[in-house]
């Protein structure tokens, strides 16, 4: 379980003020996944078709979510309280950490979303699951 703001304090830039946090940014979060992924899910969404990356988040070692936000420490809080846009992965999975964060200082933080993304699915074993939509 991630703790908000402490553990995003770690990634600030040196000359940084705390209200920085509010930036844009992309980042990262390693997730657990629960021992009854399958089952979990069905309850909460069985209305609704499994996804087409079901097989491989069941199948993978462990999970990293990649998401791009214009207010970082916002974002986060989200996250962690689990009440206000949560996504389902972290809704299912435990948030463990923050792996990382890349600050945009200009541009479209969804951009550097893919790219971090794109970078962790390069760097990380095959049987990681990187997940960004």
């Amino acid at each position: 379980m991630i703790s908000v703001p402490e553990d995003a304090e770690a990634f600030l830039r040196s000359g940084d003020a705390f209200d920085d946090l509010h930036n844009a940014a992309a980042y990262a979060l390693e997730l657990a996944k629960p021992a009854n992924l399958e089952s979990q899910w069905d309850e909460r969404y069985a209305e609704y078709p499994r996804p087409d990356y079901f097989d491989e988040l069941v199948a993978a070692e462990s999970v990293v979510y990649v998401g791009g936000t214009s207010d970082l420490l916002s974002r986060l809080e989200d996250h962690a309280e689990k009440n206000h846009r949560v996504s389902v992965l972290t809704e299912l999975c435990e948030i463990e950490r923050i792996r990382t964060v890349w600050w945009v200082d200009s541009g479209d933080p969804m951009l550097e979303e893919v790219q971090l993304a794109d970078m962790l699915t390069a760097e990380l074993p095959p049987t990681t699951y990187v997940h960004q939509r």
